[in-house]
């Protein structure tokens, strides 16, 4: 993902979204996966998942912050 090699990293995290036990393990990969989104330009998307990481355990400050910044993104792009 770092290595902006988005379409093999959203995959590599669809993949353990998929295969993972570990509800902490499936809340990463959705993390990620909804930076491959907002990378992408898929806002709505982004914030879909971003909204659902809301009550998770570990991961709900991240995604109220970037469900800001996603919010601040579709506004930007409206004004345009």
């Amino acid at each position: 993902f770092y290595l902006k090699q988005w379409e093999i990293a959203h995959a590599n995290f669809k993949n353990a979204y998929h295969t993972a036990r570990e509800t902490e393990v499936k809340e990463q990969a959705l993390y990620w996966q909804a930076w491959y989104y907002y990378n992408e330009d898929k806002l709505d998307r982004a914030l879909e998942i971003f909204t659902q990481l809301l009550d998770s355990k570990t991961l709900s400050e991240e995604a109220g912050y970037n469900s800001a910044l996603v919010l601040n993104a579709q506004g930007n792009k409206e004004r345009r």
